[in-house]
């Protein structure tokens, strides 16, 4: 689903430059814009308001035809690259189930600069125009793709320290706050390649992360299973001290461990 940034307003009766086919080929070249173009009457049960919102909609929807996000594809990918990377197949569920419904909450891509303006003729036909410059948008995705790529950065860099330093509940909430910047990074891409087919993206690198917080994950979810006996002898008297007090010292140094 995209939400749309919109502007516009209903315009007197002088035809507007984008009124007639040529008028939109000379004002908004399609190397330039993307354009989306409806026009009709006043139905039953509509004033001319509704109507116009209406015709406006179905020009935007023209419009970001070109460059709609499908966001089904982007699941299925996620899906694909954990079940052939987490080899666990209880972490590479719950990773999963992590990564959709991250995709799903930034499914929303806006198109920034999005503008669509409307026109009423003196026979009744109404008319919409819905239009985007494409440098505006390739600005706006370089932008958010660079920001977002450091941001992953930076936090996949502190999972790994605190995974290296056998601090796993902090490794794992790190990795899994990466996870809505990998999409964010993702997204950002397919708008990119959508846009321009030669666009640097980065590509490799995000795939590199992907793999890496899959991997991770399914590392974090695996856990070893110990079972302890003491037996705690002070001059010749059996006590009960240190099997106590291990468990909380153990949690209280971050490792990880559930105790039954």
């Amino acid at each position: 689903m995209l939400a749309v940034i919109c502007a516009g307003e209903i315009s007197a009766q002088t035809p507007p430059r984008w009124f007639d086919e040529q008028s939109r080929e000379n004002n908004f070249p399609s190397s330039v814009f993307y354009t989306g173009f409806a026009t009709g009457n006043i139905r039953s049960g509509e004033n001319k308001e509704k109507a116009s919102e209406r015709l406006r909609k179905e020009a935007q929807a023209y419009c970001l035809e070109a460059i709609r996000v499908n966001v089904s594809s982007t699941v299925s990918d996620y899906s694909k690259s954990i079940k052939q990377m987490a080899t666990n197949t209880e972490a590479s569920e719950k990773i999963e189930a992590i990564f959709e419904s991250s995709v799903k909450t930034e499914a929303t891509a806006e198109i920034i600069g999005l503008k669509v303006e409307t026109h009423a003729a003196a026979d009744g036909m109404l008319y919409a125009f819905a239009f985007a410059n494409k440098y505006e948008l390739i600005g706006y995705y370089t932008a958010s793709l660079s920001m977002n790529m450091q941001q992953l950065e930076s936090i996949v860099s502190t999972a790994t320290q605190f995974e290296n330093n056998s601090e796993k509940p902090k490794a794992k909430k790190q990795y899994e706050e990466a996870i809505p910047l990998l999409v964010k990074v993702e997204q950002s891409q397919n708008m990119l390649i959508a846009i321009d087919p030669n666009a640097s993206i980065q590509r490799d690198k995000s795939a590199k992360y992907r793999s890496e917080i899959i991997q991770a994950l399914a590392r974090l979810e695996q856990g070893v299973y110990l079972f302890l006996q003491c037996k705690e002898i002070v001059d010749g008297q059996e006590i009960v001290y240190i099997a106590d007090k291990l468990p909380g010292l153990l949690t209280s140094n971050d490792c990880g461990c559930n105790f039954t």
